[in-house]
């Protein structure tokens, strides 16, 4: 080198070191070195040197791939043995594997349809390794090959079932029959569906979906080694909406129990069984269309009634659908007991020794009220009948008569010239005797 040249590069490193530059100059010189295969000593160390490895680059490296069945391929990376290696450095689309020897092979998998690019080298104990052999496979599509069953045509509809539930809808479908398949998949929004399918033939039923619901699907052929072909074009299906049906009609009814709390209140329960499908219940009066209800339960009591009168009574079942009614049924309310004497002795006049008629000397409200005590009754139960006023006297006889039709309007109850104005005929000692009769009743 002449004195000149040798000054230059010792003012050039002189002037990378101190500008810093010289950690930048090395690694563009050793990036430069390891394109070219050499080794890389420093800037001090000699700079490149290249040197033929001592290994050489493993032989017959292949790719290889099973028939696609799936989406998903099986694949093997393998290669011939090298002298003298202690590990192989397996590269596969840029991700590095370490195969120890005497392994040869590596296994994995790749997506169908996709390219996988792979190198290999043989390296010593030393870590000194080999060149690369190379190589680049493409994978097959998934239903693709002279193997593979041709992929099927659309489904077509056959019918939807009637649904049995808002997720008991179904449908039946078909497809066109494919040489050498010896069995079909079905595919719902491109995945597989086993669940709630039944494939018979060129025919699947498919159960289990929302009623009313929108739903895809799609059918692949499969030969005798379990390989399909693609999914066929899809089709849509729309299931119909569900409708409860209304419920069952309902069985008679049952009384539990019947009672009167006073003269003019009775009332009566029932039981019945549950019916089917219903959501809650009514029971009807056909005869004046009054409805009873609703029920959510099986029983009921029913209040208001006239004591010791007939009840006609129907069933009726209930849900979103509509309703069924059972058939009529007769009942008839309990009578009114007092919880006293009997009425025997409380129609017997002789605590009341006053004489009858509007001359004499008639009994007073505290009188009639300890005689009626014994009863049962109670004053104003009384009063109902008598009104207890001159301005309600006049209608004394049409309201006792629209309780006791039988007793005619002409005056029965009254005694001795009275008249419906009398404003103390209710204390008269014969007509309370005829009013608490009818009250005991």
């Amino acid at each position: 080198m002449k004195a000149g040249a040798a000054i230059g590069l010792a003012l050039g490193i002189t002037a990378l070191v101190a500008a810093g530059g010289i950690v930048a100059y090395d690694e563009i010189e050793k990036n430069k070195c390891s394109t070219s295969g050499g080794t890389w000593n420093g800037i001090f160390g000699g700079g490149c040197s290249t040197s033929t490895p001592t290994l050489s680059a493993p032989a017959n490296f292949k790719i290889t791939y099973s028939t696609p069945t799936s989406d998903t391929v099986s694949c093997t990376a393998s290669w011939d043995a090298v002298s003298g290696a202690s590990y192989y450095e397996l590269t596969l689309n840029g991700t590095a594997y370490q195969v120890t020897a005497p392994t040869t092979s590596y296994g994995f998998t790749a997506p169908a349809g996709t390219t996988v690019a792979g190198s290999v080298t043989a390296c010593s104990t030393n870590m000194e390794c080999s060149n690369a052999a190379t190589t680049t496979v493409t994978v097959p599509q998934f239903g693709t090959g002279s193997s593979v069953p041709a992929t099927p045509g659309a489904p077509t509809l056959v019918s939807y079932p009637t649904p049995t539930g808002p997720q008991g809808g179904s449908v039946i479908f078909d497809w066109p029959a494919v040489a050498g398949a010896t069995s079909y998949e079905i595919y719902h929004s491109g995945a597989p569906q086993t669940a709630g399918v039944t494939i018979t033939g060129t025919q699947a039923t498919v159960t289990g979906l929302a009623a009313p619901g929108i739903v895809n699907f799609a059918v692949a052929a499969c030969n005798s080694s379990g390989v399909c072909s693609q999914p066929s074009p899809t089709t849509e299906f729309t299931t119909p909406s569900y409708a409860a049906p209304v419920p069952a009609t309902p069985g008679a009814l049952t009384e539990t129990g019947s009672q009167a709390s006073s003269v003019n209140v009775a009332s009566i329960s029932f039981s019945w069984a549950a019916v089917t499908g219903a959501q809650y219940y009514y029971i009807y009066d056909p005869g004046s269309g009054v409805p009873y209800g609703p029920y959510y339960g099986t029983s009921a009591t029913i209040t208001g009634l006239a004591p010791g009168s007939k009840f006609t009574a129907e069933l009726g079942a209930y849900n979103t659908a509509g309703h069924t009614t059972g058939s009529s049924q007769v009942f008839t309310t309990a009578s009114y007991t007092s919880s006293g004497s009997s009425p025997q002795q409380c129609t017997s006049m002789a605590v009341l020794s006053e004489p009858n008629g509007i001359g004499g000397t008639q009994p007073s409200w505290i009188e009639v009220n300890d005689f009626l005590a014994p009863c049962g009754i109670t004053f104003s139960d009384y009063q109902q009948y008598t009104k207890g006023s001159n301005s309600a006297n006049a209608s004394f006889n049409s309201s006792i008569i629209a309780t006791n039709p039988s007793r005619p309007q002409d005056g029965s109850y009254l005694i001795d010239g009275e008249t419906c104005s009398d404003s103390h005929m209710y204390r008269d000692r014969t007509y309370l005797n005829l009013v608490l009769t009818d009250l005991m009743k």
